[in-house]
């Protein structure tokens, strides 16, 4: 088989930096700590404490880094200006770098954090957007009504709007009041507790967050529009206010059960939420029926949905007619989620290495709030069109569920790469793979920083000598929220692929994988 000349030191690592074009800060820090290292600089910086680690961890002796220092310094300027932040440039061995200006490029370059678009708050204003499309959502009439067929209820009891154009998802529509005003000021919203096509079952607002009064409502139904606005009167609660003493446990996944213990429970308990995260407006944000063991004493079983947004919160208790009690802290633990990658599927073989076969392997990047996992496949060879192979074990299953690290309460990250490249490549990369997630983590990055590790990884495999064919490079990301809605079926389970789409100098595969929600 004929082999190609080995491509030199820049050409390499000019075409590292075109396959992931952009800024590019822990390079270059990287490049200068090893310089430090290698010229035996008295004192070390934060950064020399987190990275010189790493290179005895890998076995990288100082005459290699010397190396890879030299071909540092050879590299153009023009190449450098592609990807080295200006706060980085021209860094001497005597400069002591330090983490406040490290930390600062990277807030500018916002590397470690992707643009979520925000989920709309039950309790923020309604958009605009919303009121400027056709009314296909209606309100006709409101019960219970006083002797005088006005639309009345009770401060944190039971109300029905009847109308037409709702959700039978409660959490697909919110209630929203406003002021009894010639231009009604927004003051909150709430979901409905059930919901079909024509009916909501709403629980108006605690005393502690809208006072007995007269109001306008509206119904703002997600992706549809808002209806006109209606008045209602909330009328004071009757009865004196219960007392929570304590919850067991105070942290519980939804689908379990906690108990609330306490005194003056009545029947027909509610419970009460509102989120108690930090910058977040307060107000009530669902109501969950309980079951009343006796006046001390209640249970609930956290429903599911609660999955969506895990986190800290408030809750109380109030029965029929009853004030509201006091709050006491609760967290809802998240779900735990495992990732499968089930197959490498080759659509179109090209032969990207025209004496030989193609030889296949993948990286896969994956990271929470708390931790970054990085694997590189086994090597899969002699792929045709339309193979499928399955992925061995070790491929398989990257994040299980007995996990401890497997929470999703904020961010879950994947990027995956497909590579096509000889042995020596495979192994280079395997060495970047690693070394790039050991520099994220020991500088606190784990979370949505797979750009940043691929970037690292792809100049650090050119300096260990490998060149690769990279055949593509796809990311994803998902909120709590987000893989609650992808996992909401029978199975709990989110099942697609990645593609990998290139033209006939290189090859077009398929990665199939799939998520799975653990309730346990």
């Amino acid at each position: 088989m004929k082999k190609q000349k080995k491509a030199s030191f820049q050409k390499r690592f000019e075409r590292a930096v075109e396959r992931f074009p952009g800024e590019d800060p822990l390079f270059p820090m990287f490049m200068h700590s090893a310089e430090r290292y290698v010229t035996g600089v008295i004192g070390q910086t934060e950064i020399d404490q987190k990275i010189h680690p790493i290179f005895e961890k890998h076995g990288l002796s100082k005459a290699l880094l010397q190396t890879w220092v030299n071909q540092w310094h050879k590299i153009p300027e023009k190449t450098k200006d592609k990807f080295v932040p200006k706060e980085l440039k021209d860094l001497k061995p005597a400069y002591e770098l330090n983490t406040m200006v490290f930390t600062q490029v990277m807030e500018r370059l916002k590397v470690d954090t992707p643009r979520i678009k925000s989920r709309v708050r039950p309790n923020e204003p309604t958009p605009n957007r919303f009121l400027e499309q056709v009314r296909s959502v209606r309100i006709d009439s409101i019960d219970p009504k006083d002797m005088d067929f006005h639309p009345i209820t009770y401060s944190g009891q039971r109300f029905n709007i009847k109308g037409h154009g709702f959700k039978i998802i409660p959490q697909q529509q919110v209630v929203n009041f406003f002021t009894m005003a010639d231009a009604p000021q927004f003051l909150l919203s709430v979901y409905p507790t059930e919901a079909t096509e024509t009916q909501l079952n709403v629980i108006a607002p605690l005393e502690t967050e809208l006072a007995p009064g007269n109001y306008l409502v509206n119904v703002t139904v997600k992706e549809v529009g808002s209806s006109e606005k209606v008045p209602v009167a909330i009328l004071r609660s009757l009865a004196a206010p219960a007392v929570i003493t304590h919850i067991d446990p105070p942290e519980q996944r939804p689908g379990k059960t906690i108990t609330i213990k306490g005194s003056g429970f009545l029947n027909t308990p509610r419970i009460f939420w509102q989120s108690a995260a930090p910058g977040l407006q307060k107000g009530i944000i669902d109501y969950f029926d309980a079951i009343l063991k006796d006046s001390t004493k209640l249970t609930l079983e956290l429903p599911s949905h609660l999955g969506a947004t895990p986190g800290k919160y408030l809750i109380a208790v109030a029965g029929d007619k009853q004030q509201i009690s006091n709050w006491v802290p609760f967290t809802v633990q998240p779900f735990k989620y495992a990732m499968e990658f089930a197959q490498l599927e080759c659509v179109d073989e090209s032969n990207p290495e025209w004496w030989g076969d193609d030889e296949i392997v993948v990286q896969w990047i994956i990271s929470n709030e708390s931790h970054t996992w990085v694997h590189q496949s086994e090597q899969y060879n002699g792929m045709f069109d339309r193979q499928i192979r399955t992925f061995s074990t070790p491929d398989r299953n990257l994040v299980s569920p007995d996990n401890p690290n497997a929470d999703i309460s904020k961010l879950l990250t994947l990027a995956v790469s497909v590579y096509e490249w000889d042995a020596g490549d495979a192994e280079s990369w395997s060495k970047a793979l690693d070394m790039a997630a050991d520099i994220c983590m020991n500088f606190d990055m784990v979370g949505a920083i797979v750009g940043a590790i691929l970037k690292l990884a792809a100049k650090i495999v050119s300096m260990f000598g490998g060149d690769p064919d990279h055949l593509g490079t796809k990311s994803r990301f998902w909120t709590p929220e987000m893989l609650f809605d992808i996992t909401n079926n029978n199975e709990r389970q989110f099942i697609s692929k990645f593609e990998f789409k290139n033209d006939d100098d290189t090859g077009s595969y398929n990665i199939h994988y799939q998520i799975t929600r653990f309730e346990s």
